[in-house]
């Protein structure tokens, strides 16, 4: 794993405080995961983009980014 330019999980609401930096999200109309720079509080200018298929998990996805930016932190790049 290449770990000298960390992407952040991010999510809509977390995504206003990385503006600027390097991030992980997925989009959950379109079921795509995106990494790239943060540059506004609703856009991500894309590195990279993988489509997730029919069955990604949303709300699983969702709580993954809570606990990536809370007491979890520590155990994510």
């Amino acid at each position: 794993m290449d770990t000298s330019s960390p992407a952040v999980f991010v999510n809509a609401e977390l995504l206003k405080m990385y503006i600027g930096r390097r991030v992980r999200s997925s989009a959950s109309n379109a079921k795509m995961k995106v990494i790239g720079i943060a540059d506004g509080n609703q856009s991500i200018r894309a590195e990279i983009s993988t489509d997730l298929g029919e069955n990604f998990d949303v709300v699983a996805y969702d709580g993954l980014c809570q606990l990536a930016n809370g007491k979890h932190r520590n155990l994510f790049l």
